[in-house]
């Protein structure tokens, strides 16, 4: 996608028969799904669509489209990523960042030891979770606004003592 596009979520599963489908939401307002946005399909293949229906469900988000008239058709959108076009986003405010702005700053903790790189997210149950990349370690460190101290040139974290340990993986 290019650069002047950022992601708002992903298209997880089907729900129901009437073609609704689950979306992990990154941006706080769902009302961004008013908006004019692209579907970007697994294969890369994109198209506009129309969210013509929104609604709260366990965590997550459930969408219908316009251009998706039932399950079947939902079926096929799994995986899919909605994107929206920079200049139609608000400004961030104060201590606010989009997540795309982030992407690949390094991540460190407050006395300046490194922890990694911010390769991407991940919203398991509508957690979000940072993916932090070091070496053959990945750490799925939970996004909450008391463990981020700031970020800049550089994201500044300040986890609880142990959780780093227990939030790493090796890859």
């Amino acid at each position: 996608m290019p650069e002047d596009w950022i992601c708002l979520g992903a298209l997880t599963r089907p729900h129901g028969i009437k073609g609704e489908i689950c979306l992990n939401l990154y941006a706080d307002s769902p009302s961004l799904l008013d908006g004019e946005i692209l579907l970007e399909r697994r294969g890369g293949q994109r198209s506009p669509v129309t969210c013509v229906k929104r609604r709260p469900h366990k965590g997550m988000w459930l969408v219908a489209f316009k251009e998706v008239p039932d399950r079947t058709a939902a079926e096929e959108l799994a995986g899919a990523t909605l994107w929206m076009a920079r200049s139609a986003l608000p400004e961030a405010g104060e201590n606010e960042a989009y997540i795309a702005d982030l992407l690949g700053l390094e991540v460190v903790l407050p006395d300046g030891s490194a922890v990694g790189v911010f390769d991407h997210i991940e919203t398991p149950a509508g957690q979000m979770l940072w993916a932090i990349r070091s070496g053959e370690y990945e750490y799925l460190f939970p996004a909450r606004p008391e463990f981020i101290v700031s970020f800049g040139e550089t994201i500044v974290i300040d986890p609880p003592a142990g959780l780093l340990d227990t939030c790493r993986t090796k890859l």
